[in-house]
């Protein structure tokens, strides 16, 4: 790895997340500064109509494609493109190292991006990310909108932007594919579509020389397959629909309700090697704590599904009370509806699973705070949108007649409230550390270059 240590050290120390018009303006900038390397091309539309572009870059003998802002409220990825563009072009012994051609799209989700700007610039507290956050629901994101064909189940609607990406993925089979992801907040961990122990320590590293902590609490989707500590394979559609299949109370084919990702698209046509680096924005050092808590692991995530579903039946009872007033275009509420309406399948699903003999072994402390604190900073989440939802029909009070504007207002009274005490107990009880934007971009292009040099 020692010729990628000048890269790597030259990493910005970014203060900011460039917004969509800002990353727009670098690309055309990049290509202006580099036309002879440079071929910035269109790959589609967005559904409000944004040119979504691919970079070129490159002329190795394997293909690399790297798209960021899979979903819109994860920006690490861009800055990371930022970046790795930049020294592609100008460092011409890194860019011959490599032996890649590059295919790079900055932001493959323009529109939703948008609707985070307002925490780009900071302050970067959770207060202010919670309720400046948008993220639209399953069938609905580009990740996780490719077609999807298996037992019971199909799903084909792609959207323009998945559509997009679809056509680019089809010409040019990549070798590799990097879809950059980031979670809020946590440790860090790596989704490898296949064992490739060699690297595993490796990986680790990029995260440990940052003092970044690993992620060691309960893995994001309960049917991940641990290959080694903070490394996950690849979890795809059909994947997380066999884990219903066998948990959920509801059947698999109405439990499911979106496609499947990038990573089992890509292998359509070509046993493409994907990965995915998770980083939080925040931390807590608890997440790294291996020490026992005194209680079982089923304990810990059976009381974190029950708060997971007091806070969404909470939240019911108000999106009831403004439904008759909520317009078709309102893209805030609609994951939240996803959430509640899924309470009976997936939150019924994680205490089966639970149920199973390998959960009575007593939980790590970072088990039980990504239970049990973790999993409320994400609720929080959907109590902010359900705000944003009804401020979004004030906002254009022309289109609803008096009792809807007297009703929003009176659950946007409730909603505040309960935004304000979710706000307050995740500043006093998460004694968080923002990261460095710097170190987000250094793990993140770090890992891959290290996974894509073992294709």
């Amino acid at each position: 790895m020692i010729k990628f240590e000048k890269i790597i050290k030259n990493i910005p120390d970014y203060k900011i997340f460039y917004t969509v018009d800002e990353l727009d303006e670098s690309t055309r900038q990049l290509e202006k500064e580099y036309q002879e390397l440079v071929e910035v091309f269109k790959i589609g539309e967005s559904r409000k109509g944004h040119e979504i572009n691919c970079i070129k870059i490159g002329n190795g003998k394997r293909t690399g494609l790297m798209f960021a802002c899979p979903h819109p409220n994860e920006p690490i990825g861009a800055m990371m493109l930022e970046y790795f563009t930049k020294a592609l072009c100008e460092d011409e012994e890194f860019r011959d190292s490599l032996d890649y051609t590059w295919y790079i799209v900055k932001c493959v989700d323009p529109d939703g991006v948008k609707l985070n700007e307002d925490w780009f610039k900071g302050p970067f507290t959770v207060t202010n990310y919670v309720r400046n956050f948008f993220r639209p629901a399953g069938d609905v994101q580009v990740e996780w909108s490719f077609p999807m064909n298996y037992k019971k189940y199909i799903f084909d609607r792609p959207l323009p932007e998945t559509q997009a990406l679809m056509a680019l993925i089809e010409r040019i089979k990549p070798d590799f594919t990097y879809s950059l992801h980031n979670a809020g907040f946590g440790g860090v961990f790596w989704y490898v579509g296949k064992e490739l122990p060699q690297v595993w320590d490796a990986l680790r590293d990029t995260t440990l020389e940052s003092g970044l902590p690993l992620h060691l609490g309960q893995p994001e989707i309960p049917c991940c397959k641990i290959l080694s500590a903070g490394i996950y394979k690849m979890t795809t559609g059909e994947d997380i629909y066999d884990y219903l299949e066998e948990f959920s109370p509801v059947p698999a084919e109405e439990a499911y309700k979106r496609g499947t990702d990038s990573s089992a698209y890509t292998k359509r046509f070509k046993d493409s090697l994907s990965l995915i680096t998770e980083l939080p924005y925040f931390y807590d050092e608890r997440i790294k704590d291996r020490n026992l808590c005194g209680r079982s692991k089923r304990d810990v995530i059976i009381e974190g599904a029950d708060h997971g579903e007091a806070h969404y039946r909470r939240l019911e009872k108000v999106v009831e009370m403004i439904r008759p007033y909520i317009s078709k275009e309102n893209q805030f509420i609609l994951l939240v509806e996803e959430q509640i309406a899924d309470l009976n399948s997936t939150g019924k699903a994680q205490r089966e699973w639970a149920e199973q003999e390998e959960f009575a072994e007593q939980a790590t402390v970072a088990e039980m705070f990504d239970s049990l604190l973790v999993s409320r900073f994400y609720a929080a989440l959907s109590t902010s949108m359900t705000l944003r939802a009804i401020d979004f029909e004030l906002d254009k009070t022309d289109s609803v007649d008096e009792n809807g504007i007297n009703t929003l207002k009176a659950a946007r009274l409730i909603v505040e409230d309960y935004l304000e005490e979710e706000c307050r107990f995740l500043e006093k009880n998460l004694n968080y550390q923002v990261v460095p934007i710097r170190d987000l971009v250094k793990i993140q292009l770090e890992s891959g270059l290290i996974v894509s040099q073992t294709v």
